[in-house]
């Protein structure tokens, strides 16, 4: 079965809590209607969330390769994790991702990795080329012809980066510069690859971990729900 792309569910989110809001304008049994609310928005979540676990192989997308320029499929990746680094060649943080990701790279063959730029208006593939040499990796890099990082992702911060499992399911989304730490621990965590890189429990780590916990992430979202239905309930309270 073909899920709805990240982008939709913001949107059926978004019309569904409309809908909710408008119903509450009867003001009857406030209290009641609001524990429903809030199950109701819970399972929205829940929902929107499973949505989000996106199969980028199911839609038979292709990108144009720099080094023979012919459109792939990325369903070819199949079998096989893979890490996805968005980026553009003018773009100063991607330089410094690409030398993470390189980091990487070096020390496992358990995953493959793939360069796509998804400014395909002023880079061109001599252009991906040349930056692969610069930075003396040997992965496939391409072309997002189609836009379909920034469509159906809302990737519009370079660089991102998208971890896919060998099924083309994608289990996480960084956006912005992300470390090697950080990378590996989310690698390992969702595939269960280990990858030897320098320790540093920052902030940032623990975070991460933390917030990647599904307990953690309930717990957070009925907490945050409460605190918003609490002050609705008096908002209510207050007008009638």
């Amino acid at each position: 079965m073909k899920l709805f792309p990240p982008s939709y569910s913001y949107h059926i989110t978004i019309y569904t809590l409309k809908i909710i809001f408008l119903e509450n304008e009867e003001h009857n049994n406030i209290f009641m209607k609001n524990i429903m609310n809030l199950v109701l928005i819970f399972l929205i979540i829940l929902l929107t969330s499973k949505a989000n676990s996106y199969n980028l192989y199911e839609f038979n997308y292709t990108f144009t390769s720099s080094s023979n320029s012919e459109k792939i499929e990325y369903a070819t990746y199949q079998g096989t994790p893979l890490l996805i680094d968005i980026f553009a060649t003018w773009c100063e943080p991607c330089k410094t991702e690409i030398l993470h990701l390189k980091e990487i790279h070096d020390k496992t063959s358990d995953i493959s990795f793939l360069s796509i730029s998804i400014d395909f208006i002023s880079d061109t593939l001599q252009k991906l080329e040349n930056f692969k040499e610069e930075f003396e990796v040997d992965w496939e890099f391409g072309l997002d012809h189609n836009d379909i990082f920034s469509q159906n992702f809302n990737i519009t911060v370079i660089p991102s980066l998208l971890l896919l499992d060998p099924t083309g399911e994608i289990l996480h989304i960084w956006r912005g510069l992300t470390s090697v730490d950080e990378i590996s621990s989310k690698i390992q965590s969702e595939l269960g690859i280990s990858i030897n890189v320098n320790e540093n429990q920052d902030i940032s780590i623990l975070i991460d971990r933390l917030t990647g916990n599904i307990g953690f992430q309930i717990t957070m979202g009925v907490i945050i729900l409460s605190s918003v239905y609490m002050y609705v309930s008096r908002k209510f309270v207050n007008q009638i």
